[in-house]
């Protein structure tokens, strides 16, 4: 990534962030743009470094937390409701009730963030997934002509011919024995 473009992003995002300006002003006020992937996984980085705890589980740590980090709603506020009704309960947990109570609504915050990021990664994979699709369709309908055009004895082609063939064909059988001698389907248009 250039320098300029860095320096942009991190002055746009620090401006966004700054406790007298609102976050979304930034982008209320700027023209949509689209942004391209090396942008996007800079953003990404950066915004890894400014949420509160951020940090990555293994599968075990994760898998340990689950059963408590789930606790059913309802007993979760009954506890915070004892917890602010009996004095002994911030001694003994090491937060007063205001203090869970204010994290269960950054949870609820957090739950949120969650929910649009999962959204957002869902779009990202689906327009990819349609990146993909084009360009598959244009190698395989590429390869079909090949194909046809070699058959024709066109003999110059015929290297880049076997060469996509024996590649579709190695991949086949990584993928599945059952049809490794059959052609490509392609969409016809």
């Amino acid at each position: 990534m250039m320098s300029n473009e860095k320096t942009e992003l991190v002055e746009s995002a620090e401006a966004a962030s700054s406790p007298s300006s609102d976050p979304l002003a930034v982008l209320e006020t700027a023209p949509l743009l689209l942004v391209d992937a090396k942008k996007l996984v800079a953003g990404f980085r950066y915004l890894q470094h400014r949420v509160p705890e951020y940090t990555q589980l293994s599968v075990e740590e994760a898998r340990s937390m689950t059963r408590v980090a789930h606790l059913d709603p309802e007993f979760i506020e009954m506890g915070i409701q004892t917890a602010s009704a009996w004095d002994q309960a911030g001694i003994l947990v090491g937060r007063s009730a205001d203090q869970l109570r204010d994290q269960a609504d950054a949870i609820r915050e957090w739950d949120e963030v969650e929910r649009e990021l999962t959204v957002l990664l869902k779009g990202i994979a689906a327009a990819n997934l349609k990146r993909k699709h084009r360009l598959g369709t244009a190698i395989l309908k590429l390869y079909r002509i090949l194909g046809s055009m070699v058959r024709r004895n066109d003999d110059q082609l015929r290297p880049y011919f076997d060469d996509m063939k024996r590649a579709y064909l190695r991949r086949r059988k990584k993928t599945g024995k059952a049809a490794a001698e059959v052609e490509p389907e392609v969409p016809r248009d």
